[in-house]
């Protein structure tokens, strides 16, 4: 007999094969169908982390933002502290004059002579180029938008300083110019003539330098020239005493006795 020989009926058989092959399709599909709806939740999820993680680095960056406003406001105000800070500075006289007359004297030798000493401020003027039609469109667009923070603008300054003076000869005139120019008050010395001239019957030697102030220099890092200058006769060095004539002032000179002497605490003597 034929293996594959059945009773069973062939319409049993038919069903069968069909119930067998609804049951494999049916799985199939469930598990395709499963497969589908893990794979959607599962890209929902992503999503979500995404979407979250997104708001978390949108509010991260407008914290940022709103730090960079803040700092930028704090420079904006540094900027101003500062534009003020040398409106006040070129107000205000950085170099007294008194102390640049004291370095000037305190770095001459001491055989010299100044005969005149000028000082001259002038307002420093920039030669600007034109400007192309882009330059100015962005000027005036730049002026709009600063239209509320407009600077005071304060135009630099520049003073001359000019010397007249006599020297015993052209080495001395070296020298106060060699001390000038390594002094950080002064820019730029420069000896404009040096000529021989004669006072009081002895030869001399007149000269003229001119030089530019440093205005940027710090007067508190600017150690003064100490110069000791010993006078054969101290000023200072006298008594005062009130006679029956008045008041008259003395060098260690013996008094005449018919003069009433009075000490500090108004007593006669």
């Amino acid at each position: 007999m034929p293996k594959d020989m059945s009773f069973l009926p062939e319409d049993y058989l038919e069903k069968r094969v069909a119930r067998r092959t609804n049951v494999i399709c049916i799985s199939l599909f469930v598990i395709v169908t499963a497969a589908i709806v893990a794979t959607f939740f599962i890209t929902d999820k992503q999503v979500d982390d995404l979407q979250k993680q997104q708001l978390s680095v949108n509010h991260r960056y407008e914290e940022a933002a709103a730090n960079l406003e803040k700092l930028e406001q704090l420079q904006n105000q540094k900027l101003e502290m500062i534009h003020k800070a040398e409106v006040t500075c070129v107000l205000v006289e950085r170099v007294p004059r008194s102390r640049l007359l004291a370095e000037m004297t305190n770095h001459m030798p001491l055989s010299m002579n100044l005969l005149e000493f000028k000082l001259e401020t002038k307002e420093e003027q920039n030669s600007r180029r034109a400007r192309t039609s882009l330059e100015r469109a962005k000027q005036t667009q730049n002026n709009k938008k600063d239209a509320e923070k407009q600077l005071i603008v304060v135009p630099e300054k520049i003073t001359t300083i000019q010397v007249v003076g006599l020297a015993p000869t052209d080495v001395e005139v070296a020298q106060f110019l060699t001390a000038l120019s390594a002094h950080p008050l002064f820019i730029s010395p420069l000896l404009q003539f040096s000529e021989e001239t004669e006072v009081v019957d002895r030869k001399m030697r007149r000269f003229r330098i001119t030089m530019k102030l440093n205005q940027k220099v710090k007067m508190q890092d600017v150690a003064p020239k100490l110069v000791r200058r010993e006078l054969k006769n101290n000023p200072m060095d006298s008594d005062m005493v009130i006679t029956e004539e008045g008041p008259k002032v003395t060098s260690h000179q013996v008094m005449p006795t018919s003069y009433k002497a009075f000490n500090r605490n108004g007593g006669q003597q």
